[in-house]
């Protein structure tokens, strides 16, 4: 199951990292370090989560499925626990984190309207 804070930032797709092979993946070992560091910025905002999946478990194999994931690494972005957007913008960390501050300043710009119309 996705978390479900009001923004979640999923990689769906990034196998996990064997310390003996490494990661087979070369986008998602480029992707690793640079999610992880995103993640590792937002980790105090309570309305912000960043989650991994590993696709090729056996055990997550439904969800993946579920989610519609169909290449590695798959990163989508859900609202309260739905899906909303897949982001294909830039796999660093300025991406990442750019992306989830875009998405910070719509939700303060609602807010704003919202507290404007009362």
């Amino acid at each position: 199951m996705i978390p479900n804070p009001s923004v979640t930032f999923s990689c769906s797709a990034l196998p996990s990292v064997d310390r003996e092979k490494g990661v087979w993946c070369p986008h998602c070992k480029s992707a690793v370090p640079h999610f992880t560091t995103a993640a590792e910025l937002f980790k105090e905002d309570r309305k912000i989560a960043y989650a991994a999946v590993d696709c090729t478990k056996g055990q997550n194999h439904e969800l993946c499925k579920q989610e519609g994931v169909e290449g590695y690494p798959t990163f989508n972005y859900y609202n309260y626990g739905k899906f909303n957007e897949r982001y294909n913008g830039d796999r660093g960390e300025s991406g990442f984190i750019g992306f989830m501050r875009s998405l910070r300043g719509r939700d303060q710009e609602k807010v704003g309207k919202r507290k404007d119309e009362l």
